[in-house]
């Protein structure tokens, strides 16, 4: 990761931040206000980055980056600045201009994704305004859950390991928890009860991705076969990989010569997420071992779970980002505590690390590119997102 010069941002800080200017009396700084200060900054490399009103790689504007960067824009603690009203309005009419016939927002491909990223960005712009178009994506987005009426490609029964889950779009063979939790963040902040169909069949889909051997029941696959005649089994961490029996941290074979399936950070916060979407509370077994796989990992050096940290930094904006909006939702206390006893304050450790890496030009990258985050506006916009409820 590319590191912010010391002396560069000690003397940014102290241009705009309230109460870092030197002098004789001087108070100390207030961290929301030194936070909001670095948010702005990123802010003003996304304004200045924009294509007529769109972002995406160099060449093509993409409406997922877009929907990123418009909801970077409109989740800004204190809200959007005045300034920046048309270029949030411009960003949206393009989203809505891209809305199809059965209802996907996209372009090409991906179309769960996409359309889920573009809904929150909808919403927060406007839900009355867009209620119109949001239902028709929301019922697009519910065609793309693995169930007995889902879309083409679809339909399968509850004995499916895909059951109940979703994936990109444009691969109509798998799920992952990724996109599911994308697509279920969407639906709940439309309004959509968590005792909709659509969330009582992703709690199964849940459920055996989750390595945790209590979620376990009579009649469904406990094991799967794997590469070179190995067997993948699940581990009984409380953590999660990226679908049943498959995880992008990839397994460690036991002495039995069996698989385990490895858990791994963002994607066990997305697990937490979509629990807690799903109306499973704090207390819920499934939730308190997710949870407890949180605080014994519990890192912002890199996405843990991974067998070499320099993996971990893979996604590593999109794993701050999952975590932080995770941590927000289970309140008060969920990061556990540290090795002094006392509870961890998230917010404080995960803002200074995003601050540390934030670079001159106020933008976020990753050097380790995949997933994208090579690109400053996808890095940036997700940096964004972890960053707002350290301010909040």
């Amino acid at each position: 990761m590319r590191r912010t010069a010391v002396l560069a941002a000690s003397a940014l800080l102290l241009a705009l931040a309230p109460g870092l200017r030197a002098g004789e009396g001087a108070k100390p700084a207030d961290p929301r206000q030194t936070r909001l200060a670095a948010y702005d900054r990123g802010l003003a490399f996304l304004r200045k980055a924009a294509v007529e009103g769109r972002w995406g790689p160099p060449v093509k504007a993409d409406p997922g980056v877009t929907a990123l960067v418009l909801t970077a824009f409109l989740e800004r603690p204190g809200g959007l600045p005045e300034g920046d009203r048309a270029l949030a309005d411009g960003a949206a009419a393009w989203l809505l201009s891209l809305q199809r016939k059965d209802g996907g927002i996209y372009e090409e491909g991906n179309g769960n994704y996409t359309t889920s990223l573009a809904v929150q960005a909808l919403l927060l712009h406007g839900k009355e305004r867009h209620r119109e178009a949001v239902d028709r994506a929301l019922s697009f987005l519910r065609r793309m859950q693995f169930c007995e009426d889902g879309g083409a490609g679809r339909v399968v029964e509850k004995g499916d390991l895909r059951y109940g889950g979703m994936g990109y779009g444009s691969d109509p063979t798998q799920p992952d928890l990724s996109n599911t939790q994308f697509a279920l963040e969407s639906l709940r902040a439309a309004g959509v009860p968590e005792t909709d169909p659509a969330f009582r069949r992703a709690l199964v889909f849940l459920q055996r991705t989750q390595n945790r051997k209590e979620n376990e029941t009579g009649g469904e696959p406990t094991e799967k076969p794997g590469e070179k005649g190995k067997v993948l089994v699940r581990s009984s961490d409380g953590g999660a990989g990226y679908r049943p029996f498959d995880s992008k941290a990839g397994t460690f074979e036991r002495p039995d010569g069996r698989l385990e399936v490895r858990s791994y950070g963002s994607m066990t916060y997305a697990l937490l997420k979509c629990y807690l979407f799903a109306g499973a509370g704090p207390e819920d077994p499934r939730v308190q071992d997710a949870a407890r796989w949180i605080r014994r990992h519990y890192t912002w050096e890199e996405n843990p779970g991974f067998p070499d940290p320099a993996l971990g930094r893979q996604g590593y904006f999109y794993y701050c980002a999952t975590a932080a909006r995770a941590l927000e939702m289970l309140g008060e206390g969920a990061a556990g505590t540290g090795e002094d006893g006392k509870p961890r304050d998230w917010r404080e450790d995960l803002a200074g690390r995003l601050l540390s890496l934030q670079g001159a030009d106020g933008s976020w990258v990753n050097e380790v590119d995949r997933w994208m985050e090579g690109l400053p506006a996808i890095a940036t916009a997700f940096a964004l997102k972890a960053l707002a409820p350290t301010v909040r």
